[in-house]
């Protein structure tokens, strides 16, 4: 083959000098000349007629249209460590590496989905692979596709997953180890990275970057995920969701960081367990989100500067919210530690030697039959809000805020009533209940309608209730309490009607 152009930027050739990995050579050695299936040890289909060996520039190429299938199955030679691998698939073509036989395939570079807009696989089901530095789908239209299943065992320095092309990792078994390089799942440039575990175990080593700098998408359905950091969005659009199987992060969790990064965490299933913090948006200017719908959270606190929905599932570790909390489902959401809401956060982090500026009231939503249960202590700060959304689901709730340590009250209450609640003269609800609750809402903000009962609120030290008191009908603005001590803050109101979700088209 001629000279080829390695495609390598100034960044990746930085990198690679700084590992003392070298740079590879643009001439291949050998090239595979058969069409159709075959085999690996068969000389006739190499060029030159020789089976690659040490430090070989090896390329495996389709031709638009054609389909070529190469069997893994190199017993001629001892376990070498080739300079380049290429396997490419022009237009419309497909080009497929697979290993059934326990035999090593080792190279410093692996390029999977470089050139062509074909489609360019690895089924790797059986023997060990040491590689270097390995991209996925690299350049404009080309597709990469790697499957590790069985007994293979699989190692780089470092993995790229869409660069400029697509590139897709499908993992349901063996092991699967990346190194200080680290893993990108939506590496660089204009492509798509996707990665999915079903089983077997994945051990980063160093970063793991989901949505680096393009759109990258992790699945995880199964299996054991060992990283030591993990970014959500850091750059650029990275979701990650969780469906089952253990996610085990030794140092931290981080979803959306810079002023372009946009991230999302969805969990269903399974464990998650973060070693230290887990950060929503860590800047508070990245767009950050956390929705806990099943399964267990485990972290040292939740640093949240978006959003985190609690909808299910237990969530273990603090939460410190400057932004959006919710907690939603029927039934009870329960935080094993403590929850503070923060009140006013003034967001100033540096972008590129400007500082952008953002302002955040935390709030706290309570959605309709939805209860919370704190094992520790709750704080709600002034400048912030804590809303309680009751209807016809909250039927069955009294106690809705049970915390089991310290309650300590501040800034604004709010209340939501759909006109499916039914409340009459004498009812009383708890809305909070603590060991202990220091303070009081600074002001309460209900709904405005008509009249038809009075609401108040009754502080008693370890409670804090709701009572209704029937009234003659009299029409009432929009309406604030503002409250002292003891039985304060009578207003009258009506149920308003539920809301409704706008109309899609």
């Amino acid at each position: 083959m001629n000279n080829r152009d390695t495609g390598l930027t100034t960044f990746h050739k930085s990198i690679i000098t700084a590992l003392g990995l070298g740079f590879f050579s643009s001439a291949f050695s050998a090239s595979w000349m058969c069409t159709d299936v075959d085999n690996w040890n068969n000389s006739a289909c190499w060029s030159g007629s020789v089976i690659p060996g040490e430090s070989a520039a090896v390329n495996i190429e389709a031709a638009s249209g054609s389909h070529v299938t190469v069997n893994y199955n190199d017993s001629t030679n001892p376990p070498v460590r080739l300079g380049d691998f290429y396997l490419n698939a022009a237009e419309g073509g497909t080009a497929t590496l697979i290993r059934n036989d326990n035999y090593a395939l080792n190279s410093s570079y692996f390029f999977l989905g470089e050139d062509g807009t074909g489609v360019s696989s690895v089924i790797h089901n059986s023997g060990s692979s040491q590689f270097g530095t390995g991209s996925i789908g690299k350049n404009g239209g080309a597709n990469g596709y790697y499957e590790l299943n069985g007994t293979g065992n699989l190692r780089w320095q470092r993995l790229e997953l869409g660069l400029g092309g697509s590139g897709v990792f499908v993992q349901s078994g063996g092991t699967h180890t990346i190194d200080a390089g680290g893993l990108s799942v939506g590496a660089w440039g204009a492509g798509s990275g996707h990665y999915t575990l079903q089983g077997g175990t994945l051990n980063v080593n160093g970063l793991e970057n989901v949505g680096h700098a393009n759109r990258g998408v992790f699945t995880q359905n199964g299996g054991t995920h060992n990283v030591r950091r993990l970014y959500i969005g850091r750059w650029g659009n990275g979701l990650f969701e969780m469906n089952d199987g253990a996610l085990n992060v030794a140092e931290w969790l981080e979803i959306g960081t810079t002023e372009s990064g946009n991230g999302s965490f969805v969990q269903n299933g399974g464990r998650v367990n973060i070693a230290g913090s887990t950060a929503i948006s860590a800047t508070g200017i990245a767009a950050g989100s956390y929705q806990l719908n099943g399964g267990t959270l485990q972290t040292a606190y939740v640093d949240n500067n978006d959003r985190f929905e609690h909808s299910g599932g237990l969530l273990i570790g603090d939460v410190v919210n400057q932004d959006q909390l919710l907690f939603s489902g029927t039934g009870t959401r329960q935080v094993q530690g403590s929850v503070t809401n923060t009140g006013e956060t003034v967001f100033q982090p540096w972008f590129g030697g400007e500082r952008r500026t953002r302002t955040a009231h935390s709030s706290i939503t309570l959605s309709e039959g939805t209860a919370l249960h704190i094992t520790e202590n709750l704080q709600l700060d002034d400048l912030g809000s804590f809303t309680i959304e009751l209807g016809g689901d909250s039927f069955g709730l009294d106690n809705f805020v049970q915390v089991d340590g310290i309650a300590t009250l501040g800034g604004i209450l709010e209340l939501e009533l759909f006109s499916d609640f039914i409340a009459q003269d004498g009812d009383r609800w708890t809305l909070f209940s603590a060991s202990h609750i220091n303070g009081l809402f600074s002001e309460a903000l209900l709904n405005e309608s008509f009249v038809d009962l009075d609401f108040s609120l009754a502080y008693t030290g370890t409670t804090v209730d709701l009572i209704a008191t029937s009234v003659a009908p009299v029409p009432v603005p929009a309406a604030v309490w503002l409250f002292g001590s003891g039985l304060v803050g009578i207003l009258t109101l009506s149920r308003r009607g539920r809301k409704t979700a706008p109309a899609t088209s």
